[in-house]
C-alpha cells in the first residue's frame, strides 16, 4: 500500500533524562522559514551591489565633467566666431547694397559669372595664394590638384568660394558643376566650393574626360561676399 508523503516532519528530541518528545513541523512553514533569510540576503546584496553601481556612475560623471565644460566652451567660442563673421559679412553686404550694383568693365576678364553686387578686386591685398598645381589622368576623370595657403597678415581665417573652369578645344567645363540658369548663362559665384581656413587647404578639381586633347585652367577664389581673392590660369597641360 502507497502512502500519501507527510505534510509534516516529525523531529525527535532527546533531552535525558527526560523522555523523548516529537516534535512536528508543518513542512510549509519551514519552507517559509528557510525562504525568508535568503530572500533578506538577497535584497540586501542587490542593495550594495546598485549602490555601488550608482557610486561609479556619478564617479564617472564627475571626471568627465571638466571634457564636458571645455567642449562646450570650444563650441561657444567656435560660434561666437561664426557670429562675428556673420555680422561683418553683413554689414559688408549692406554697404555694397548702398553703393548699387558693379559694373562689368570692372574686372573685365571674369565675365563667365554675373558681377556680385559692389565686387571688389582685392588681388592686390595678396591674400590668398594658389600653388603647387597638378594635373592627373585617372579612370576617365581629369582632377586638378592646387593647394590653397593663407597668406594674410594675421592668419586670419579666410572664407569663400572656389570655382575651376576647365577649357579643352571649343568646350568648357567648371567646377563644381550645377544646371545654369536659362535667363542667364553666367556662373554664380557663390555655387563654388566652399571653404574656410586659417593657414593652408588642399583642394581637388575633378572633370570628365571628353577626349585627350590639351586642357588649360582658371581658378577663381571669392570671398562670401562675392570679392575677388586670388586668379589664377594653368596650362595648358596634354593629356595622354
Amino acid at each position: 500500500m502507497i502512502r500519501n508523503p507527510s505534510k509534516n516532519l516529525t523531529l525527535i528530541v532527546y533531552n535525558s533524562p527526560k523522555s523523548p518528545r516529537y516534535l512536528k513541523i508543518n513542512k510549509k512553514l519551514l519552507s517559509s522559514l528557510i525562504l525568508v533569510p535568503i530572500l533578506v540576503i538577497s535584497t540586501i546584496t542587490v542593495s550594495i551591489l546598485y549602490s555601488m553601481f550608482l557610486k561609479n556612475q556619478v564617479i564617472e560623471l564627475k571626471s568627465s565633467e571638466p571634457k564636458i565644460i571645455k567642449d562646450l566652451k570650444e563650441k561657444n567660442k567656435e560660434l561666437s566666431s561664426q557670429l562675428d563673421s556673420t555680422n561683418k559679412n553683413n554689414k559688408i553686404l549692406t554697404q555694397k547694397l548702398s553703393l548699387g550694383s558693379s559694373s562689368e568693365s570692372t574686372i573685365s576678364s571674369f565675365r563667365l559669372f554675373t558681377p556680385p553686387l559692389g565686387i571688389v578686386d582685392l588681388r592686390e591685398k595678396d591674400l590668398l595664394k594658389i600653388d603647387n598645381i597638378l594635373l592627373k589622368n585617372e579612370n576617365n576623370i581629369v582632377e586638378l590638384h592646387f593647394n590653397l595657403a593663407n597668406n594674410s597678415l594675421n592668419n586670419d581665417k579666410l572664407s569663400g568660394y572656389i570655382t575651376v573652369v576647365q577649357f579643352q578645344k571649343n568646350s568648357m567645363y567648371y567646377y563644381p558643376a550645377y544646371e545654369l540658369s536659362e535667363k542667364n548663362l553666367r556662373l554664380e559665384y557663390s555655387k563654388g566650393e566652399s571653404f574656410s581656413f586659417s593657414r593652408f587647404r588642399p583642394t581637388v578639381a575633378r572633370f570628365p574626360l571628353i577626349n585627350k586633347s590639351s586642357v588649360r585652367y582658371k581658378i577663381y577664389i571669392f570671398s562670401k561676399t562675392g570679392d575677388l581673392i586670388a586668379y589664377k590660369q594653368a596650362g595648358p597641360f596634354n593629356i595622354d
